[in-house]
């Protein structure tokens, strides 16, 4: 029973890593066969967005009625 609960865990903590790399290879793939569209798609879907940055004038914009 432990080494059963031991398997499905690690399952479960290496399937999203198991499938990021299995897009990245076809993403690789489609990028060698000519369509490098869906490696920049890819890439940008996943990417963090960065947080904005102030103002260089120092001004902070808010709504006030």
């Amino acid at each position: 029973m432990s080494d059963d609960i031991v398997s499905l865990v690690l399952l479960i903590a290496y399937a999203p890593l198991l499938l990021m790399g299995l897009l990245w290879i076809v993403a690789v793939a489609l990028r060698l066969a000519g369509k490098p569209a869906f490696l920049y798609w890819l890439a940008r879907r996943t990417s963090v967005p960065q947080p904005e940055q102030a103002k260089a004038d120092g001004a902070h914009s808010t709504n006030h009625a």
